[in-house]
């Protein structure tokens, strides 16, 4: 323990703002990322509601990572998290379920919410996994907080000190009456008997982000991106990618002022010699090319979270080189155009290799390319068309130069909750392998490619946590606190695990989230579902 503390205190070393210790503050607050610190302090959602918490005058606010070596302690003091008020979780990953019950433990935390006494710390949780289903959690937390937090964290400070030091269940009551905040405790388990329903609960979201979007609060050496400011530029996407929960997680489609995002790094990095602009549209802002414009005037290297194939990019990837980035991501995600508008991937192959030839023009070194595998409808056909497709653009985008190279990122598709393809399966574990395989073995040929693979057991792991209950939770429950496999921990919580994952869904049945309000009916989300299948058959099959 005392030589990981020395490594915090060296990270600490380096930091631009570390959090200033507040001898009179009223409430301790950990807000804790279940993962590496080099990966949280790269999560902008984890930097948002670290300045959320931390900028209370009245709060004194740690962070805490889950690190093999420092489970359960906080990150500035070392001190054990069950000595604060509240261990706020930011969790934007399903597999990271098991590293909260893992912290938990550590922390000698009573993991089961039920059986917690009211002197334990207020365990909150929120983020990107939990607002698309929560269900797996809920057995542990008090509160889970469903949509943007922005304004809430006040709201919930709020409660607490009003309440003070009454009974848990009374604030859990006013914590309940808050937009947003979805309080497992006051909820049984809700059938709606495969219908539509109101969701007792809704998601909540700005109308608008002109004050409040996240950018990096804590700029480290110890992270991913170390001296990189990151700046979320919007929120929401304007596609309706049929296997994407992002629509459903941050819409609608917003977008940042480019005054505002000027303002915000004039005050919060004005020594930065690097920006991140983030958000599954970055390409779309309407400002984007006055805003990068300026960001190289100051100086600026300049680099996007990715790149939209569709969308004409030639001055945007003419700036961002200019300013020194080297590499851009696009994601294709299926290697024929049938297959593309299958998912709702409006992306043809004419249009995609037009954003390459540009991408080659700007001078750029690297290009990252995603695609998914396993998606439903997918044919071998399609599997076979990503090397291809993937030498097509490499011969665009190298075009002789051979210090230039493709990264391609392959994931097995894991079906999401409020997503049309909800109820479809993920495709079966020996499939994946074999495709790996024969896209490991064709890519291995191509000269300049570098290929990424998605581990298929962690992804196997986050499709039976994505559409899980509440059982599910228990099912965790026995890996991290009675060391069972997973088949053995389902099976014990009443599941079977292969069923879980491998299994379509019932279309008629109820699903574990249908109490819940996050994005579309059911009812709508099972028309587009039918559409696909019914384009499927319409469609040539071209590649």
């Amino acid at each position: 323990m005392a030589k990981v503390l020395s490594n915090y205190e060296e990270i600490l070393h380096f930091q631009y703002e570390p959090l200033r210790a507040k001898k009179r503050a009223q409430l301790r607050v950990a807000v804790v990322y279940p993962s590496s610190y080099s990966v949280g302090m790269d999560n902008l959602g984890f930097q948002g509601v670290l300045r959320l918490f931390a900028s209370r005058p009245s709060v004194h606010c740690e962070r805490a990572f889950y690190e093999k070596d420092s489970v359960g302690v906080s990150f500035e003091s070392g001190l054990t998290l069950r000595a604060f008020d509240i261990v706020a979780f930011s969790v934007s990953f399903e597999n990271d379920y098991l590293n909260v019950l893992r912290i938990l433990k550590a922390s000698a935390i009573e993991p089961l919410a039920s059986k917690r006494r009211d002197d334990s710390p207020l365990l909150l949780v929120g983020g990107a996994a939990v607002t698309i289903n929560p269900e797996p959690i809920t057995p542990f937390v008090d509160a889970v907080f469903l949509g943007e937090a922005d304004e809430a964290v006040e709201e919930i400070l709020d409660s607490c000190f009003e309440l003070g030091d009454r009974q848990r269940a009374s604030l859990l009551a006013s914590l309940a009456l808050i937009e947003g905040m979805y309080v497992p405790s006051m909820h049984s388990p809700y059938l709606s008997g495969g219908k539509d329903v109101k969701g007792v609960v809704q998601r909540r979201f700005l109308p608008e982000l002109s004050t409040h979007f996240c950018s990096t609060a804590i700029s480290s050496r110890g992270s991913h991106l170390r001296g990189m400011f990151l700046m979320e530029v919007g929120r929401g996407c304007s596609r309706k990618c049929r296997f994407c929960a992002a629509t459903a997680v941050y819409a609608p489609l917003r977008f940042v002022p480019s005054r505002s995002l000027l303002a915000r790094l004039e005050r919060d990095g004005p020594s930065v010699k690097t920006v991140g602009l983030v958000g599954a549209c970055v390409s779309e802002h309407p400002e984007l090319s006055v805003l990068a414009r300026e960001l190289v005037a100051r100086g600026m290297r300049v680099s996007l979270s990715s790149l939209r194939a569709d969308v004409g990019a030639a001055e945007i990837l003419e700036l961002i080189a200019r300013s020194g980035t080297r590499t851009v991501t696009i994601a294709p995600e299926a290697g024929t155009s049938w297959l593309r508008r299958m998912i709702n991937k409006e992306l043809e192959y004419s249009s995609l290799m037009e954003t390459v030839r540009a991408v080659s023009d700007s001078g750029l070194a690297s290009l990252r390319l995603y695609f998914l595998i396993g998606l439903p409808g997918e044919r071998q056909a399609d599997v076979s068309a990503i090397p291809s497709l993937v030498a097509s653009v490499c011969s665009e985008f190298r075009g002789g130069q051979k210090a230039r190279f493709v990264t391609v990122s392959i994931s097995p598709f894991v079906p999401k909750a409020w997503t049309p393809f909800q109820w479809c399966p993920m495709d079966e574990r020996r499939s994946l392998q074999e495709k790996m395989r024969h896209l490991a073995r064709e890519l291995s040929r191509l000269k300049g490619v570098r290929f990424r693979p998605q581990g298929l057991r962690s992804s196997i792991l986050q499709g039976a946590l994505s559409r899980g209950s509440w059982r599910t939770g228990l099912a965790i429950r026995g890996m991290v606190f009675e060391g069972l496999s997973a088949r053995k921990a389902w099976q014990e919580a009443g599941l079977h695990f292969e069923s879980e994952v491998f299994a379509a869904k019932d279309p008629q049945a109820p699903l574990p989230w249908d109490h819940l309000g996050i994005a579309a009916t059911r009812g709508k989300l099972r028309e587009e579902f039918e559409k696909t299948f019914k384009e499927e058959k319409a469609s040539p099959r071209d590649t």
